[in-house]
């Protein structure tokens, strides 16, 4: 009963996940934001029916329900109740079901967010995200579905996995499973999987913003980057660790004589993290270059009557040319030391105040990678 529950759950979210990458982006397209809204709260209903799902094979595998061919296939009764819980994503039905929850719940922190700075946006990052997780939602259902069930066929000399009765057919439930791989009954299975994941579905955020910044022709602007800027750096976070638990676990288990002797899926995840962190560089690099341009809103701000005499423009590092080499950018270990005091001391104390609030701690962070790296 409870596995219908989840099988139900799981076709909804996935209705649910198609309709609103459809809405959204018609509503972006026709500028109605009926529909936008429409498609937001489709993505915000998918998150819950998804956790219905997991919660219910989670239980599943934690009773030893071997009526569902998955349970069946990654758990037994000599397992402990915690590597029951770990075989979630001990196999391709449950870590595609985990997989495309994730993700979900990504897309639905972001939603909970205000729209205002990017509300052009959103119509088109809630169509390419939510599309990207109905993909996977729909592989859970139509292709490697976890609530499937064990089936013997009168006649046939092998079992059958189906999710609805097939003819001739009756319901077969085994004594024990067959359990978790060995390799895989290891304490990185705890944390490794997940926080690869992690990673992984994290990145969901940045590239639908990226491509809505394509669809709306706002690539050359920097906001969405600011935006997505966070994000990034917790998904590329999630997966250095996830990283770094895979290659000791790796060590332990092959043995292969190394750290870095690790196994292919290793060895292959590495390419998404070098290609993150080149991304996550250059969303730095990109904040940096208009850093400058708020600390010059700031330093405006009231000044005294002998300093507007004295001060000198603010450029933007990455942009100054040759013939301006007497704008005061340069610290020390530069050829010139003719740091502006004035500039630093007041953008210093400035900069603290407003680090308090939570929308100018990033420009704070940069404010500070940008002195120390001048």
């Amino acid at each position: 009963m409870l596995a219908d529950i989840g099988l139900v759950a799981l076709f909804l979210a996935f209705l649910l996940a198609l309709f609103s990458a459809i809405i959204a982006g018609y509503g972006g397209w026709k500028d109605r934001d009926a529909f936008v809204a429409s498609g937001r709260n489709a993505a915000l209903l998918t998150f819950p029916f998804l956790t219905i799902s997991v919660v219910i094979l989670v239980y599943s595998l934690l009773s030893l329900d071997f009526s569902l061919a998955y349970v069946a296939n990654v758990s037994s009764q000599a397992m402990s109740p915690l590597l029951r819980v770990t075989a979630l994503w001990g196999g391709q039905s449950g870590s595609v079901l985990f997989w495309g929850w994730l993700m979900s719940g990504f897309i639905v922190a972001v939603l909970l967010r205000k729209w205002d700075r990017d509300r052009e946006l959103m119509p088109y990052v809630v169509m390419v995200a939510m599309g990207t997780t109905a993909f996977f939602i729909g592989l859970s259902v139509f292709v490697t579905n976890p609530f499937a069930r064990l089936w013997h066929v009168e006649g046939a000399s092998q079992l059958t996995t189906a999710i609805f009765q097939p003819s001739n057919a009756m319901a077969y439930v085994p004594q024990d499973g067959q359990g978790l791989n060995p390799l895989l009954r290891h304490f990185g299975m705890i944390g490794h999987p997940p926080t690869t994941y992690i990673g992984f579905t994290g990145f969901i955020i940045p590239y639908a913003f990226a491509m809505a910044a394509l669809i709306t022709g706002k690539s050359s602007e920097d906001e969405w980057i600011r935006t997505t800027r966070s994000w990034t750096l917790v998904a590329w976070l999630f997966l250095s660790i996830g990283l770094v638990l895979g290659g000791r676990w790796a060590y332990d288990v092959l043995g292969w004589g190394g750290l870095w002797g690790w196994d292919p899926m290793e060895s292959a995840m590495l390419m998404p993290w070098l290609t993150g962190t080149a991304f996550l560089h250059s969303q730095l690099v990109a904040g940096l270059l208009c850093v400058d341009r708020h600390l010059q809103r700031v330093l405006e701000r009231k000044p005294c009557k002998d300093e507007q005499s004295r001060r000198k423009p603010l450029h933007c590092p990455g942009k100054i040319d040759r013939q301006e080499s007497a704008t005061v950018w340069r610290l020390r270990g530069s050829p010139g030391r003719d740091l502006d005091r004035t500039w630093f001391h007041r953008g210093f104390v400035l900069q603290i105040r407003n680090a308090w609030n939570f929308r100018a701690r990033g420009e704070f962070a940069h404010w500070c990678v940008c002195v120390a790296i001048r």
